[in-house]
């Protein structure tokens, strides 16, 4: 786009796009790395103060099954919990989507060839350019075919095949930049819930000079 200027509509797959899917398959890693320390903290502090026995728990995966066979009803923040993380949730869909580059392929091929897109946003001064960056669509399906080695071809036709339909195809997925947004609001939603029942009364940072490490080079 900076050699030639937007090229509105036009789908290219370059060595941009593979480090902008790169940057969005490091965040869903990122993002459920947190949610397993709020899953710690939620074994800790929340499943003790309604004395919901547990064994050993690092994962929100873990807890998400843990809350599934436990009678939780009457507990609106484990309830919630309950459901963001089975189907149908936010968080279960992030998660599949974290499974899927780890265990599977990466989000650029996971199904088909994706491509950045340009586009154009209209505003009252003109338009802006801006690119698309499409996510495959349901990442757990995705990935039980290829488990099951039902995404592996049988011979080079049915390889070009699949190519073909990649570039005729527009991709349906959801943009990802505005998924991410969506989803790392309900994940600093889900922090300040989880926050909530902290014994610890919460406390502002502030770093003195003292608190400032100094090296005098001579």
């Amino acid at each position: 786009m900076k050699s030639k200027g937007p090229r509105f509509g036009q789908r290219y797959n370059d060595e941009y796009s593979w480090r902008t899917y790169l940057a969005i398959q490091t965040y869903f890693i990122d993002a459920n790395i947190l949610a397993d320390y709020l899953a710690e903290f939620i074994v800790e502090f929340v499943l003790q103060k309604y004395d919901i026995e547990t064994n050993l728990i690092t994962t929100m995966t873990k807890l998400s099954n843990l809350l599934s066979s436990k009678d939780i009803e009457g507990i609106p923040f484990l309830q919630m919990l309950k459901d963001i993380t089975n189907d149908g949730g936010w968080f279960k869909e992030l998660n599949d989507y974290r499974s899927l580059v780890v265990h599977s392929a990466p989000l650029i091929q996971a199904d088909r060839l994706l491509f950045s897109i340009d586009d154009a946003l209209s505003m009252k001064a003109g338009s802006m350019p801006l690119v698309h960056i499409n996510l495959p669509e349901k990442p757990s399906e995705i990935r039980r075919k290829r488990s099951n080695r039902q995404a592996h071809f049988s011979d080079f036709e049915e390889v070009l095949n699949n190519y073909k339909k990649s570039l005729d195809d527009p991709p349906s997925g959801e943009e990802a930049l505005e998924y991410i947004v969506s989803a790392h609001l309900k994940l600093v939603e889900l922090t300040c819930s989880t926050a909530e029942h902290s014994p610890y009364e919460a406390k502002e940072i502030v770093i003195l000079e003292s608190d400032v490490l100094s090296v005098k080079i001579e």
